[in-house]
């Protein structure tokens, strides 16, 4: 015999209130939600570290979903300097776009590159880190 989900119920749409009660049941302090999902990113590089990328000769690629700014390449050593080793999939709210200054459409990944498209890739090096100073004042009584 052939088992159907809607064997007991009369129709879809009984099955589906049912499901729903019992759902809700379940998870209180939530919304009806027919099936799970997730809104975060996906983590394709869980656990790799910048240290082990450029040990591995991997460069990393950061891109932009909000203004469409092309790729832009960078070296793992250039990277530990600025935020420090890292997970690569950690330094999506560490990094800013330079274009429109946003951290929550930055895509960053390290791509596994054929020797063709690393000859033709313009990689980015850090020359200097350079702090800003800002005076804060305190106003006082002479």
């Amino acid at each position: 015999m052939i088992y159907s989900p809607f064997c007991c119920y009369q129709s879809e749409r009984n099955w589906l209130t049912e499901f729903s009660r019992n759902f809700s049941t379940r998870l209180p302090n939530r919304a009806f939600v027919p099936y799970p999902f997730s809104m975060s990113p996906q983590r394709h590089n869980r656990g790799l570290m910048l240290s082990r990328l450029g040990q591995l000769g991997h460069i990393v690629r950061l891109r932009c979903n909000y203004c469409r700014t092309g790729p832009r390449f960078y070296r793992p050593e250039d990277l530990i300097v600025l935020v420090g080793d890292r997970e690569v999939d950690r330094l999506r709210r560490r990094l800013t776009c330079e274009v429109c200054g946003r951290k929550d459409y930055v895509e960053i990944d390290s791509p596994l590159l054929t020797g063709q498209e690393r000859q033709s890739v313009i990689v980015r090096r850090l020359v200097r880190v350079s702090t800003i100073r800002r005076p804060i004042w305190r106003e006082e009584l002479l």
